[in-house]
């Protein structure tokens, strides 16, 4: 997954596309469809396979565990871009949390709608909802748990290991 200016790659039936464009943008396409910068910059998923680097073609992701703005609104949009069915508008305003002794910390991203999404970093997990946070909450607000790795040139990977929703009741 390492490259320089390009990268093909087939994950699951989907060819992905990523072209970079400098140390932050990418632009891409998935089935022909153009992809703007924060779908690109987050991993696909093609059905229940994911594509993530292994062993030395991981990088560093201190940097953005440090950025707690920057990692909040990258993983915020993430969500929004693919679970929420409709639009906030964008991130204007970031509140964090200072972190605790473990390194996690929550951040408030509230989008031009007065949407909030609450974004909590860990070390080893990124978590994501719609305020207020639930552990079950409706179906159109899951609470996304992501798993995260950097590229060698400082890209952001998230990977989705589950989506809560509280159960539908039955009429």
């Amino acid at each position: 997954m390492t490259c320089i200016m390009a990268l093909h790659q087939t994950i699951g039936n989907q060819a992905v596309q990523r072209l970079f464009t400098g140390t932050r943008g990418l632009q891409g396409s998935v089935g022909g469809r153009q992809l703007d910068d924060s779908r690109m910059i987050m991993t696909f998923h093609a059905g229940s396979k994911v594509a993530t680097p292994t062993g030395d073609e991981k990088g560093d992701c201190s940097g953005w565990l440090r950025d707690q703005e920057s990692l909040s609104i990258k993983a915020a949009k993430h969500y929004v871009a693919t679970r929420l069915g409709w639009s906030p508008g964008v991130p204007e305003q970031v509140s964090c949390d200072p972190p605790i002794s473990t390194g996690a910390y929550l951040c408030r991203v509230t989008f031009s709608d007065g949407t909030v999404i609450k974004v909590i970093a860990k070390p080893d997990e990124i978590i994501v909802g719609v305020n207020p946070l639930s552990l079950s909450p409706p179906p159109d607000r899951p609470l996304c748990f992501y798993d995260f790795h950097c590229t060698p040139s400082g890209e952001l990977i998230l990977t989705e290991r589950e989506c809560k929703t509280g159960k539908q009741s039955s009429p």
